[in-house]
């Protein structure tokens, strides 16, 4: 067939876009499943987050539901992935939180106004004032709202916004690399991170950590 579009496989199962709608491809027998979705990630570990009728849902790789979570959003990854470590950021109605891949909140008086994605370290929210600050995996605020914008740490950095330039904190809060860029994203594994300081274009960056 042909796809408009198609995010990471997982599980046998690739998610393939047609005709505005997401499908899940049998990648050994080449059939799709039978219910088609308004959005739909990867498969990680058995289990996907899927939207239908305004609503989004973690299901199994039969397509039944794993839990009764509903949830307003999800955040997705770019490759189409919607969790990390079994974790994700998802809201209810307008508030956001980390839970588990079992619809479970991580902790269940903590709430945001937004929240970036989990991406293995602290994890960037705003709250009700329009600050952002950052959170443990386990919900617990660590560094307070006190920034413009902010992003999830990723290679032991995170990048924050000064209402004019972004630059990158480490993770007690401290101004690692001072802010200078119109546009960050993440860091890589091989800590590598892309950054802009021409409007429209973006070179790479990478992070020297010293020597043990």
């Amino acid at each position: 067939g042909e796809f408009s579009e198609t995010t990471a496989y997982g599980d046998g199962l690739l998610p393939v876009k047609r005709d505005g709608q997401w499908h899940y491809l049998d990648c050994e027998t080449g059939m799709e499943l039978e219910t088609a979705y308004d959005d739909a990630s990867a498969y990680q570990n058995g289990t996907a987050a899927v939207l239908k009728d305004w609503v989004w849902t973690l299901i199994g790789t039969d397509g039944a539901p794993i839990s009764e979570a509903a949830f307003f959003d999800i955040r997705l990854f770019g490759n189409g992935d919607y969790c990390q470590d079994g974790l994700l950021s998802a809201a209810v109605g307008g508030s956001w939180s980390l839970y588990r891949t079992d619809g479970t909140p991580v902790k269940e008086d903590f709430t945001a106004a937004d929240m970036d994605f989990y991406l293995g370290g602290l994890v960037a929210y705003q709250d009700r004032s329009g600050l952002w600050g950052f959170i443990d995996r386990k919900g617990e605020v660590v560094l307070e709202a006190r920034y413009q914008q902010a992003r999830s740490f990723s290679g032991g950095l995170a990048a924050v916004y000064d209402g004019n330039k972004w630059g990158f904190i480490n993770e007690q809060g401290e101004l690692a690399i001072v802010c200078q860029f119109l546009d960050v994203g993440y860091f890589t594994a091989k800590g590598a991170c892309p950054v802009s300081t021409v409007d429209g274009q973006y070179h790479m960056i990478v992070r020297r950590f010293p020597e043990a």
